[in-house]
């Protein structure tokens, strides 16, 4: 990793592999984790969740889960941010029933739903054209003692054209 005094370490990694993953070197991005490892420097929850991300942006799910798993077979715990990171994966490489039954899953656990959580999921099923789903996700929100956000209302209201009049009552109902 470095032939000179300087020495890298976690957080210059962590950077290094940010830059990989959004330029799309994915392949570049696990050889230095990789070598990370090698070297004596133990990945962090930061740098899985960058790794993780990038591989679901690409669709590289199988390989992203492997580093999910190993995540937790190292004592890394997810946390918030690895929960969205996942969410949003999913959701974005067509796989919203897996993603709710992760968020399902959640109930109990130390990691608490947000509203960034619903957004994503009702995003999720709007794609997908599950609109009473997202319906009855967004309807849980307040029951959940959030408040739907910017985002949340555009995951509704971003409908394509024919599917806006079926949500604005959502929408209108928030309003006023």
């Amino acid at each position: 990793m470095g032939d000179r005094e300087l020495q890298p370490d976690a957080v210059s990694c962590n950077i290094l592999i940010n830059g990989y993953c959004k330029n799309r070197k994915l392949d570049a991005a696990e050889q230095l984790f990789k070598k990370m490892k090698q070297n004596g420097l133990n990945p962090t929850t930061v740098t899985y969740n960058t790794l993780v991300r990038g591989l679901y942006k690409e669709g590289r799910m199988t390989t992203a889960q492997k580093f999910l798993n190993e995540m937790q077979s190292f004592g890394q715990s997810p946390d918030e941010v690895t929960c969205i990171t996942i969410f949003d994966g999913l959701c974005k490489n067509g796989k919203i029933v897996e993603a709710i039954e992760l968020f399902e899953s959640m109930e109990g656990t130390c990691i608490l739903s947000n509203i960034n959580m619903y957004s994503i999921l009702i995003h999720g099923f709007c794609q997908t054209g599950k609109l009473e789903d997202a319906r009855k996700l967004f309807n849980e929100i307040p029951k959940k003692g959030l408040v739907p956000n910017v985002v949340t209302l555009f995951a509704l209201c971003g409908l394509p054209t024919q599917n806006q009049l079926v949500m604005s009552g959502v929408a209108a109902h928030l309003i006023y």
